[in-house]
């Protein structure tokens, strides 16, 4: 929603987000949790992390690699 939006597709929005996956990310069993999720879901939080282009490229690869896309 905030990235197709152009009203909340800022650099404060796109941090929050940032962030929050982060800490996602950093929960206990974490990894375990991604082989739960499809295709599908998988290819939403690429798109999601893609498309937070205000984010440096290298916060966005960290992300990446920690949700495995």
């Amino acid at each position: 929603m905030v990235i197709q939006n152009e009203g909340f597709n800022n650099e404060t929005e796109q941090a929050f987000i940032h962030d929050f996956l982060t800490v996602v990310a950093g929960t206990p069993n974490f990894d375990f949790s991604l082989e739960f999720l499809g295709k599908k879901e998988m290819d939403v939080i690429a798109l999601v992390i893609n498309g937070l282009g205000q984010v440096p490229e290298e916060s966005r690869n960290i992300l990446a690699k920690k949700f495995k896309v």
